[in-house]
């Protein structure tokens, strides 16, 4: 009921909140985001959003969220991000999870009263967000690589074995394509 609020919160056609809802819940089905000391980050990659959206709620008395402490969550960080922005969602999730473990700006963003003295805790705590990501938070250091003497075969079941969609091929120290 409490994510069906968030969602509200979105101003979006009915069809695109409930699609918003089910990615929602069917993320929680497969691992509950309740982060423990009170806080949850329920989360989805949905094509609704063009960017990183992030909604925070909470709650006094708390809600049952099957927390790995046991505990009601009390904060709720609803974080949404296009299918195509997996690792920005991925530093968000990063971002959150450090400032959630603040035990004073968790305590500053349960009695704020309103949106800027919540922004004025999560600014205080110097926890980065980034709203660019670099090459270098993105690039594998170690790549799963292919030859050019591979079979198709060998290549697929690389990339399958590997859950990747593609490969380097290279020749001794060159790079000499991608497949």
């Amino acid at each position: 009921e409490l994510l069906e609020r968030y969602v509200d919160v979105m101003q979006l056609p009915a069809p695109a909140k409930e699609q918003l809802f089910t990615a929602v819940m069917e993320r929680e089905k497969s691992q509950a985001t309740a982060y423990g000391k009170e806080v949850a980050f329920p989360h989805a990659r949905v094509d609704l959003v063009t960017d990183l959206t992030i909604i925070i709620g909470r709650s006094l008395e708390g809600v049952e969220f099957n927390a790995t402490d046991w505990k009601k969550v009390k904060l709720i960080f609803l974080i949404l991000a296009p299918k195509t922005k997996n690792t920005l969602l991925l530093q968000a999730l990063g971002s959150i999870a450090e400032l959630s473990s603040m035990k004073e700006i968790r305590a500053a963003i349960t009695v704020a009263h309103d949106a800027d003295t919540i922004w004025r805790a999560i600014d205080s705590s110097d926890v980065e967000f980034k709203d660019t990501i670099a090459a270098e938070d993105v690039m594998i250091t170690d790549p799963i690589c292919a030859t050019p003497t591979m079979t198709m075969k060998e290549a697929s079941d690389l990339l399958f074995h590997n859950n990747v969609e593609g490969v380097p091929v290279v020749k001794g120290q060159k790079l000499i394509g991608e497949i």
